[in-house]
This record gives C-alpha cells, structure tokens and sequence, in this order.
C-alpha cells in the first residue's frame, strides 16, 4: 500500500502545474484506502466500481 501511494505522491508532484490530470491523481489517493480497508470481495469490487466512474466523470470533464 506504501508504495502506491508514493507512486501517487510523485505523480502529483510531476503533475501539479498541469491543472487537467492534477484532479485525477488526488481522487485516486481519496479512494485506495477505501478499497484496501474492507476485506470483504464485494466491498473492494464496489470501491474499484467508484474508482471507475470517478475516473470516467472527470475525463469527460476535462475534454
């Protein structure tokens, strides 16, 4: 899990003057820990499901 979040942590370093993919990068460090708390199958599906539209809804915003 600490390497995830370092990979998100530099990526929002490298990114943080470019304001479109800035976003992404902060929604995804909000989720993972959702995902990786609940060991329940169903409760880590819904949290990549989340992940999914999140990614979707802001692509569509930033074109």
């Amino acid at each position: 899990m600490l390497l995830i979040f370092k990979i998100v942590y530099n990526a929002k370093l490298q990114l943080s003057n470019n304001p479109t993919s800035f976003p992404v990068f902060s929604t995804i460090s909000r989720t993972i820990p959702k995902v990786g708390k609940n060991q329940n199958k169903k409760k880590k599906k819904r949290g990549k499901e989340k992940t999914e539209t999140i990614f979707l809804r802001l692509y569509k915003s930033t074109t």
